[in-house]
């Protein structure tokens, strides 16, 4: 195929500045071709390019016979070669975006090559590199035969040198994004190194940092045959040390992120420690923290022989002590997410705590709980010998009190989960009672051991009211009876076309109501559930200090 200015024009126009000959049989283009867009020569027999050729986008020459390149080739974008059989590049080259050399014959590049985007070696039989390269990006090296790097190299984007036999680095080496350096040989890092991204350094040799060294994000160190961490190190994310023998912190450390501690022999942490994110300190031999440490995240000390916490620790996320020696805490602690106490010595809570998430008492020799504590998750208090709650006490989450030998719930609680109870464990319910979530199947055998299965006195003919809820899960249409079959046949049709409604009974003067064994057999539950008096004693009546279910709100969950 003969392919004219002309025609190459016309294409060119019909296709937005585009020329593709992907596949067509064309072996050579005209001299003095320009075009403003991508030129695909993909999978064609063209063998060599004109002279003075400008490509404004991307230059795809994929598997074509291609043995070189003309002087002075422009390239606005990227410029892709793999399955050619090009073995060096031309003087003056210039690539605007990304240049591709994956996996062909190529041994050395020119002198002052500039690739504004990522530059791509791998399996190349390159050795060297020019001095005064730059990569506005990634520079991937992996599986290359480097040595070493030139003088004045700056890559803009990540410098992969992982299963090089690359042994060195050379001084004042910045890299933008991640250093791969994983699987070398490498013994030494330069002063003044800057990696804005991550410092991979996993099976190296290598067996010190170099001062003030700065690593943007995460710093992988595992299977190196480093002990200490040097002075003015900054790492910006991660700094993983598991199961390595650091047995030390320098002062003044910074991590962004999570630092990783588990299964190493550290016994103390530095004075001003900062942490952004986790601090996973399981399984170490850290007996104590230092004073004013600032956790942005959870920190887990738990099977730990720590026995004690400073005063001003701050946890942004959650707390683990489980099975620690801990035996109290210090006075207003917050903590961010959950608190875990489980199988520590603790017997009571210090004033001014805070707890967001939940608080994990189970199994513990826990005897009190502070006046006015709030728990914004789940309470458990399972297996514990606490005898009664605090007055004010608020749980946003689920409470379990199963296995104590609670016998009476305080006024007021509010619960905005569920609550779990042993059969028959509570005789009566309080006054002001709420509880917001599922009535789980321990509460409800209290309920129906507490309820009375007479009616309503003749004081009311209205035995209850179905409450329809609109999609905001605020009641909308209100429903009241006086016919209790009517009233219990329509809650079960209400059930079975999955209706959203939450119920009310009315209670007489002596606090009676409808039978409720329908309530156990149905299923889903309904969204809510409360006794309240009849209309008519609501303003004749006030309810007993405490009495079975007078003023109880619940609300079940699905």
């Amino acid at each position: 195929m003969r392919l004219t200015l002309w025609k190459a024009r016309k294409m060119m126009k019909a296709q937005n500045g585009n020329l593709n000959l992907a596949g067509m049989p064309i072996t050579r283009l005209p001299k003095r071709l320009t075009v403003n867009g991508d030129l695909d020569l993909k999978n064609t027999q063209i063998t060599e390019l004109p002279e003075g050729l400008t490509v404004g986008g991307n230059l795809d020459l994929d598997i074509t016979p291609l043995t070189s390149l003309p002087m002075n080739l422009t390239v606005g974008h990227s410029l892709n070669l793999p399955g050619t059989q090009i073995t060096q590049l031309p003087e003056g080259l210039t690539v605007g975006s990304n240049l591709n050399l994956r996996w062909i014959p190529i041994t050395s590049l020119p002198e002052g090559l500039t690739v504004g985007g990522s530059l791509d070696l791998i399996g190349t039989q390159i050795t060297q590199l020019p001095e005064g390269l730059t990569v506005g990006r990634h520079l991937d090296l992996e599986g290359t035969k480097i040595s070493q790097l030139p003088e004045g190299l700056t890559v803009g984007g990540n410098l992969d040198l992982q299963n090089t036999p690359i042994t060195s680095l050379p001084e004042g080496l910045t890299v933008g994004g991640d250093l791969i350096l994983k699987n070398t040989q490498i013994t030494e890092l330069p002063e003044g190194l800057t990696v804005g991204g991550d410092l991979d350094l996993r099976n190296t040799p290598i067996a010190n940092l170099p001062e003030n060294l700065t690593v943007g994000r995460n710093l992988f160190l595992l299977g190196t045959q480093i002990t200490s961490l040097p002075k003015g190190l900054t790492v910006g994310g991660n700094l993983d040390l598991r199961n390595m023998q650091i047995a030390s912190l320098p002062e003044n450390l910074t991590v962004g992120g999570n630092l990783d501690l588990r299964d190493t022999p550290i016994t103390r942490l530095p004075e001003d420690l900062t942490v952004g994110h986790n601090l996973f300190l399981e399984r170490t031999q850290i007996t104590q923290l230092p004073e004013g440490l600032t956790v942005g995240d959870s920190l887990n000390l738990r099977n730990t022989p720590i026995t004690q916490l400073p005063k001003g620790l701050t946890v942004g996320g959650y707390l683990d002590l489980y099975n620690t020696q801990i035996t109290s805490l210090p006075e207003n602690l917050t903590v961010g997410d959950n608190l875990y106490l489980a199988g520590t010595q603790i017997t009571s809570l210090p004033k001014g705590l805070t707890v967001n998430g939940d608080l994990d008492l189970h199994d513990t020799p826990i005897t009190q709980l502070p006046e006015g504590l709030t728990v914004n998750g789940e309470l458990n208090l399972r297996n514990t010998p606490i005898t009664n709650l605090p007055e004010g006490l608020a749980v946003v989450g689920n409470l379990d009190l199963r296995n104590t030998p609670i016998i009476q719930l305080p006024k007021d609680l509010t619960v905005r989960g569920g609550v779990y109870l042993n059969e028959k464990q509570i005789a009566q319910l309080p006054k002001g009672l709420t509880v917001d979530g599922t009535l789980y199947p321990e509460m409800l055998s209290i309920l129906k051991s507490v309820s009375n299965i007479c009616g309503p006195s003749a004081e009311s003919e209205a035995v209850g009211r179905i409450e329809y809820l609109k999609t905001n899960g605020l009641p909308g249409e209100i429903v009241e009876y006086t016919d209790a079959e009517k009233f219990v046949q329509d809650i079960r049709e209400r059930t079975y076309y999955g209706v959203p409604f939450t119920v009310v009974l009315y209670q007489d003067s002596n606090g009676h109501t409808i039978p409720r064994d329908f309530l156990f057999e149905l299923d889903p539950p309904p969204k809510g559930f409360r006794v309240e008096d009849a209309p008519v004693l609501a303003e004749k009546l006030s309810a007993p200090e405490e009495a079975p279910l007078a003023d109880m709100e619940i609300e079940m969950g699905n």
